[in-house]
């Protein structure tokens, strides 16, 4: 639980469907259909909504017209709009849409730092860093995101070892560290313990959590996360989503299944209970969650339920209410 405090902080949610939440996906959704999705979050109220990732359309094909996307925004809308590079290539294209914020960032366990980028740890801070002073320069607001902050697959991450990071990005010009259990294995304590150590060391930082939900232990990681200090929350609708270098540690989840985001309904739900402010409609967060699972199962209804094509169900309540859906549309194809 939140303590309640007669001046509770607010926090930001940042949703992040239209990227993490759609890159598992072997479906590419239209540019109308993602337009239509950034603005039933913009409608809710979402103060950040990260639009795509600014990386190779032969990598990651769901993520090609994300510079689209931001030419159709308005600019109050793109203001509300962040993206994620990995490069100086994916950082130059961002230079040119217009947008504010960018999220960038780098691993700190070497197998997923080789995996996601094809740079160890070591190389990969340091890009980073350079990263973090072509944007500041250019007057962006940079959040400095370290993926696998708690460890993962097998390595571990010391506590100092993050500290050092999170000094270097913050001393390089980031506006705000992201601490990403990437591979959701961490211990609610530790998000307490790191946040905690962050927030002592360096008062002024903004702290942001993205957190994985393997065994529904996220949203008690983001409550020890948030009494720590942390005030950004990264979710997806439906907790769809994950990292597709992660596979589940989880010893009774199928081999392909990897940890889901946090629920942004879930999450709203459960700021708002503990009387912390969002600015966030749930009514209107469930509008833009039916869109998003329609969509899907619209269009994967001519599919056998048992071969749909996603490369990973993150939430078994997602996975449910999208099979409803699909059997919904097949019914009323057949009736028509």
């Amino acid at each position: 639980m939140v303590a309640k405090t007669a001046d509770a902080p607010t926090v930001i949610i940042e949703d992040e469907t239209l990227r993490d939440g759609l890159q598992l996906l072997a479906w590419r959704p239209s540019l109308e259909d993602k337009l239509r999705l950034f603005r039933l979050l913009f409608a809710a109220g979402l103060p950040r909504i990260q639009v795509g990732a600014l990386v190779r359309a032969d990598v990651m094909p769901q993520m090609a017209d994300t510079e689209q996307l931001l030419a159709a925004l308005s600019a109050e809308e793109r203001r509300r709009a962040t993206a994620l590079a990995m490069n100086r290539r994916g950082l130059d294209r961002a230079l040119t849409t217009g947008l504010e914020h960018i999220s960038l960032s780098a691993s700190l366990t070497e197998k997923h730092s080789l995996a996601n980028t094809g740079r160890g740890v070591r190389d990969g801070l340091f890009r980073l860093e350079e990263l973090i002073r072509i944007a500041a320069q250019a007057g962006l607001t940079t959040r400095a995101g370290l993926q696998n902050a708690f460890g993962g697959q097998g390595e571990s991450v010391a506590e100092r070892t993050a500290l050092l990071a999170a000094e270097r990005l913050l001393a390089a010009g980031a506006a705000e560290i992201n601490l990403a259990d990437t591979s959701a294995v961490a211990e609610p304590e530790a998000i307490h313990a790191l946040v905690s150590q962050i927030a002592r060391r360096f008062p002024t930082a903004t702290i942001s959590l993205h957190l994985h939900n393997q065994g529904g232990r996220g949203l008690a990681g983001l409550a020890q996360g948030f009494a720590a200090g942390a005030r950004i929350v990264d979710c997806c609708l439906a907790g769809l989503g994950g990292c597709p270098f992660i596979q589940s540690h989880g010893a009774a989840d199928p081999p392909d299944r990897r940890a889901g985001n946090l629920d942004t309904e879930k999450v709203a739900e459960f700021f708002t209970t503990q009387g912390i402010a969002t600015g966030v409609s749930i009514p209107s967060l469930s509008e833009a969650r039916r869109f998003v699972l329609s969509a899907l199962a619209s269009r994967l209804c001519s599919v056998p339920c048992d071969h749909i094509p996603i490369r990973s169900w993150p939430l078994f309540h997602a996975q449910a209410i999208l099979r409803e859906m699909i059997e919904s549309h097949r019914r009323q194809k057949d009736e028509s």
